[in-house]
C-alpha cells in the first residue's frame, strides 16, 4: 500500500512490526482516539515508533499537546485535525426526514451529541440562545444518545424563554 492508516496510538511495537512489512515509501497515518502517552519502557516504544509515522489525526491540534512533550511527535507540522463522529442514522428524503423530527421552517440547526461534560451541551445552548436572539426563526434540534446531563439541560432550556421557544429535544434517533 501508499497509506496505511492506523486506528489509535496504543500500538507502538505492532506499528514498528508493520514498518518492517512495508514499502519503504509507505506513508503511516495514525489517528488519535482519546489515548495518553505511556510512561515507562512504554513510552520509550512510542517515542521509537513515532519516528516511523508521517501524519498524526488528532480532532483537535491541541489534543497533540501531550504527545509533542512526551517526544512521540517531533514536529507540529505532522498533525492534523479532522473531526469524526459515528452515527446510526441511514439517509432518508429531507422531506420525510423533517416530518419524522417534527422540524418546520428555514433556519434550522441540528445537534448530534452526547449530553455529557466532553461535549459541553450547555454551551452549545448558550450560544444558540445568543444567536436565536437575533434570529427569531431559528430552531434548535437535539439528537443525543447518553444523558449524564439532560436534566441540566432540560433546566437551562425552561428558564430561559427564547431556548424554550426554539429548542427540541429529540432525543435518540
Amino acid at each position: 500500500p501508499d497509506i496505511v492508516i492506523v486506528e489509535g496510538l496504543s500500538f507502538p511495537l505492532q506499528l514498528m512490526m508493520l514498518k518492517l512489512f512495508l514499502n519503504r515509501n509507505c506513508i503511516i497515518v495514525v489517528q488519535h482516539h482519546g489515548e495518553s502517552p505511556y510512561k515507562g519502557y512504554k513510552k520509550i516504544l512510542q517515542k521509537i515508533s513515532g519516528k516511523f509515522i508521517s501524519l498524526f489525526l488528532f480532532t483537535s491540534c491541541e489534543n497533540a499537546i501531550p504527545w509533542i512533550n512526551a517526544g512521540v511527535i517531533r514536529n507540529t507540522t505532522q498533525c492534523r485535525e479532522l473531526q469524526e463522529a459515528s452515527t446510526y442514522i441511514r439517509r432518508a428524503g429531507r422531506k420525510e426526514s423533517m416530518e419524522r423530527c417534527g422540524i418546520t421552517g428555514d433556519h434550522n440547526f441540528i445537534w448530534v451529541g452526547r449530553f455529557n461534560k466532553n461535549k459541553d451541551p450547555l454551551t452549545v445552548l448558550k450560544g444558540f440562545e445568543n444567536y436565536a436572539r437575533k434570529n427569531n426563526a431559528a430552531r434548535f434540534y437535539m439528537i443525543f444518545q447518553e444523558d449524564e446531563l439532560f436534566n441540566e439541560v432540560q433546566n437551562m432550556i425552561n428558564e430561559s424563554t427564547i431556548l424554550h421557544r426554539t429548542v427540541k429535544l429529540l432525543g435518540k434517533i
